[in-house]
């Protein structure tokens, strides 16, 4: 029952959180948007250690209001930082303070809940570019500039939620007399 409350609290925007067959949904509704007529690129996003970095603090807030069936676990569980103990070292730990824990089988739920303000938030900023988010890889189709405006809205306002986009690891691929053209994401303004 509280897959089905993630799934609900995060689709079809982001596809990570409990969505059956999310990464097929992502691919067609991707796919949908490149053979639009009116589309003139895509534009391919990712995050850097995005599970890793995601801000716990606000990832909680916005799981407390969107989904609050999933919040006192996760409360329970991130709201103090952990402990990490350094393999080889005889007691050495490190506090995990940011991000998921590794093995926690509700941390795609927690950072796809996380991120559902930024997603929804691009939206409005750019309502024009058709976006699909599958955890921290995040795609949008359309016109270069409502494209413009999505890139730019989630280099400015990712940083609030732990998101951090990768120029180098994102791709622009643009539709033109010629055939396709692609590379790293190289907007500044």
């Amino acid at each position: 029952m509280l897959k089905y409350d993630v799934a609900q609290c995060t689709a079809p925007m982001q596809l990570c959180g409990g969505v059956k067959g999310g990464v097929e949904a992502a691919v067609h509704g991707l796919r949908a948007v490149w053979e639009d007529n009116e589309t003139e690129a895509v534009l391919l996003v990712d995050a850097r250690n995005a599970f890793n970095c995601m801000n716990r603090k606000t990832g909680l807030q916005n799981t407390g209001i969107i989904c609050p069936e999933l919040f006192t676990y996760l409360n329970n569980t991130y709201q103090k930082p952990s402990d990490l103990f350094v393999a080889g070292s005889e007691g050495l730990k490190i506090k995990s303070q940011e991000g998921t824990t590794q093995g926690d089988t509700t941390a795609m739920a927690f950072y796809a809940l996380s991120l559902m303000k930024l997603i929804k938030d691009a939206k409005t900023k750019a309502p024009d570019a058709k976006e699909v988010f599958y955890a921290d890889d995040g795609a949008a189709g359309g016109k270069l500039g409502p494209l413009s405006q999505f890139w730019k809205y989630l280099q400015e306002d990712g940083p609030k939620y732990g998101y951090f986009v990768n120029p180098s690891k994102s791709y622009l691929i643009v539709f033109g007399n010629y055939g396709l053209c692609y590379g790293p994401v190289l907007w500044t303004s």
